[in-house]
């Protein structure tokens, strides 16, 4: 690596810049050794204005930015210029920032992101503080930062991202004026801390709290109310610690926050919503892993109630949770759902306990391809007599790590999917479009889990169809982005398998009605209804 911070070896910038009309001139020599132009394509990437070229160069992370200084004589120093610093590479050496960082001769930088060790952060901070940054994202790998007082005093700041720092310690007074979006990752801070920091946040419309009580060392500092009072914040992501098991509850006041996502892992946190009285879209998809009970929690030589063998009861936190959670978002339009809910809805429905009336018009099923979970669809649908937009989206992972609701439905729940979906009744009487997507994150020859593919796709879809009376479109999709890598291609031969047989199905006409095939490719098929179709 060369004193700008990068390697000189070759880079291939025509890739960023567009490949089809430039190309770099270059200087053939003939066979006496003299140089002459050879090739008679233009160079037009350099004809082009330098602001325009730094922007370019600007788009590209720093190490790369330094290497197209070798492209010409007039691109040596173009890199010096460029507003947006964005390293890449977790093990590159703090020296070698330091000296690019030190001929950049932009006064004002737009962006920063990194991941380095503590012992620098305080020199860049103050250097970037110098320039007016206004997007900073700084992941700590190092031990956890205490932050300097006078970093929580910046106009400057519109959107920034911290991962493992300590800011109990962040001064009487906070001052980020232009704030717009917070992301506090693994962070230590108090609840009283939170608020202040809201306070000194006057246009803040996102936050996003991720672990942020991972490294607490004092029950003092454990965040169990988050005070979200401030008007502007309309859009709040909270993901639960995942590693801490003493936590007993996290009350949520958010009364302006229009958007509230749960998700990752929680380990028996009661999560609260204590006034979310603007919401309008939530996105509860967290999960809670098994491990959490100690093995003899489920000891199989127990008889609890007349469901089978287990120490789950009315009184399980999770199931007291989610109950809590499906009370508190039921009047909303729009609703995304995961696992963990769809479980609860299953045991409740198997247990014969009533099932909150959702007013939602648009929802999204996030789930596993667990068969535990269709009593809890059938019964969620059955109670949405307004849904008008159903989505759900099965992930097909490599293993399946039981939670504890799915450890309970699997010693209880004794049914072939097809089986029980053919017995339920639904009246969907405004579900006018659904999506299943599949995403295939490994391929998988085990014969459970292909088996478990097929409860969550042709199974469910064809139940939904025949409970829906105005339904107009159908799709089953396997998401691009989401297909393995596999020899067998196991994801396009089971959307294939899934063709097929909703085609025998939907537009044979004996069971659910008429129906065309409107599009078919190799990811994805989509129905329509006869009535619909022109």
């Amino acid at each position: 690596m060369n004193e700008k911070g990068g390697n000189t070896g070759s880079f291939n910038f025509q890739k960023y810049a567009g490949e089809r009309n430039y190309k770099i001139r270059r200087k053939d020599k003939d066979d006496d050794g003299c140089s002459e132009a050879a090739n008679l394509v233009p160079d037009r990437l350099s004809e082009l204005p330098e602001s325009l070229l730094v922007h370019i160069i600007s788009l590209l992370p720093i190490e790369y930015a330094v290497r197209t200084g070798v492209l010409s004589t007039r691109w040596i120093n173009l890199w010096h210029h460029i507003d947006n610093i964005v390293i890449i590479s977790p093990f590159i050496h703090h020296s070698i920032v330091d000296r690019t960082l030190m001929r950049l001769t932009s006064p004002n930088i737009k962006k920063f992101s990194i991941s380095s060790p503590t012992q620098v952060l305080d020199k860049w901070l103050h250097w970037l503080y110098l320039r007016n940054v206004e997007f900073l994202k700084l992941d700590n790998r190092g031990r956890m930062y205490t932050a300097p007082e006078w970093f929580f005093h910046n106009s400057s700041l519109v959107h920034l991202g911290i991962t493992n720092w300590d800011i109990k310690n962040l001064g009487s007074v906070v001052s980020w004026t232009c704030l717009k979006t917070l992301s506090l990752s693994k962070v230590l801070i108090s609840d009283d801390q939170i608020s202040k920091i809201l306070s000194g946040c006057p246009v803040l419309e996102d936050v996003v709290l991720d672990s942020i009580i991972s490294y607490v060392y004092s029950h003092a500092d454990i965040v169990t109310r988050l005070n979200i009072v401030s008007p502007s914040v309309k859009k709040l992501t909270v993901i639960p610690v995942e590693d801490i098991e003493t936590i007993e509850f996290l009350e949520i006041n958010a009364p302006s926050v229009r958007y509230l996502e749960i998700s990752g892992y929680s380990h028996g946190v009661d999560i609260r919503l204590i006034n979310v009285s603007s919401l309008v879209k939530t996105n509860l998809t967290y999960r809670c892993n098994a491990y959490y009970y100690d093995d003899d929690e489920f000891s199989e030589d127990e008889d609890d109630f007349p469901g089978g063998p287990t120490k789950l009861n009315a009184d399980d936190i999770h199931l007291l949770v989610a109950t809590r959670l499906l009370k508190s978002v039921c009047h909303l339009e729009e609703l995304k759902f995961g696992e963990q809910l769809i479980q609860a809805l299953s045991i409740l429905k198997l247990w014969r306990k009533p099932c909150p009336l959702f007013n939602c018009k648009h929802l999204t099923l996030h789930l596993r391809v667990l068969r535990y979970e269709l009593p809890g669809i059938a019964y969620l649908l059955q109670n949405s007599p307004h849904l008008e937009t159903l989505v759900i989206e099965v992930k097909h992972p490599c293993n399946t790590h039981q939670t504890t609701f799915s450890l309970y439905l699997n010693q209880v729940c004794k049914f072939e999917g097809d089986a029980y979906l053919r017995r339920e009744r639904g009246n969907l009487l405004r579900l006018k479009n659904m999506k299943i997507s599949h995403i295939f994150n490994l391929c998988s020859d085990n014969e459970e889990a292909n088996r478990n593919r097929g409860y969550c796709g042709f199974g469910l879809a064809a139940y939904i169809v025949r409970s829906a009376c105005v339904l107009e479109k159908l799709a089953i999709t396997s998401a691009e982005n989401g297909l393995c890598n596999c020899s067998t291609n196991c994801s396009m031969r089971y959307v294939s398998l899934l063709s097929h047989k909703s085609w025998h199905s939907f537009c044979d006409g004996k069971e659910v009605g008429e129906w065309k095939l409107r599009k078919k490719s190799s990811s994805q098929i989509i129905f329509g209804n006869a009535r619909s179709v022109t």
